[in-house]
């Protein structure tokens, strides 16, 4: 995947997700896709904090075609 396309799909998510803003994503080929995968430690209101991971399914043109996240 070129660092256009990377950066390009950074933002999308960076943009929705802004927990997990900075986080280097990991990359996997997954069949003719690209799965990312960025995770980011939050903290609760109450002070805990929890492991917040954020995958996304991509082309390698950059097309998103899913994200799914834990809570």
């Amino acid at each position: 995947m070129e660092k256009a396309v990377l950066s390009k799909i950074n933002r999308q998510v960076y943009k929705r997700f802004p927990e997990v803003k900075g986080a280097k994503p990991r990359k996997r080929k997954y069949r003719e896709f690209v799965r990312l995968t960025y995770t980011a430690e939050v903290t609760t209101e109450d002070g805990k904090k929890l492991k917040r991971v954020v995958r996304v399914l991509a082309t390698e043109q950059g097309e998103i075609l899913k994200i799914t996240t834990s809570r």
